[in-house]
């Protein structure tokens, strides 16, 4: 029988094996191309515990960008929950951030939605995630580029 310590360990080695992956919307092909949503559901079905017939829904990489409305008068703001959707599919339960462990998920609000997310490998030291133009990086999870002073949420795969 395999322990939650070793399921945790193998996930962060096949996340790890995506690092330097091209950046490509909605893409799941290691060393060609993916987004954060396919770097976080391709380990998870390498390792078993997402079934290779999950069927990711029609999503846009950049939500955000669809998250204002314009009106005459002023902007609305509403929030997309495609993304956050689709992370709640993948894991099993919504962690507080002292609970965090490797090989758990965090994702990351970017205008009114939660959008971005990554694999924590060593929280907040350091997170796996893809960006746009840079590909799979790993980087600070709190306090580097993109990820500043950003809200987040964790999710546990256990």
């Amino acid at each position: 029988m395999t322990t939650e310590e070793e399921i945790r360990s193998r996930l962060i080695e096949c996340a790890w094996k995506w690092r330097k992956t091209p950046y490509h919307d909605h893409a799941g092909v290691i060393g060609c191309g993916c987004d954060c949503a396919y770097l976080l559901l391709r380990p998870a079905q390498e390792v078993g515990i997402v079934p290779m017939d999950f069927v990711v829904p029609d999503y846009s990489p950049q939500q955000w960008l669809n998250s204002k409305c314009q009106t005459d008068r002023f902007k609305l703001r509403f929030e997309d929950t495609t993304f956050l959707d689709i992370v709640k599919r993948l894991t099993k339960r919504e962690i507080r951030e002292s609970e965090v462990k490797p090989a758990d998920v965090v994702i990351y609000k970017v205008a009114a939605s939660w959008t971005h997310g990554a694999w924590v490998l060593d929280w907040p030291n350091n997170v796996l995630h893809a960006i746009k133009g840079l590909g799979v990086v790993s980087t600070h999870g709190t306090n580097e580029g993109f990820l500043q002073r950003r809200e987040r949420r964790f999710f546990s795969i256990f």
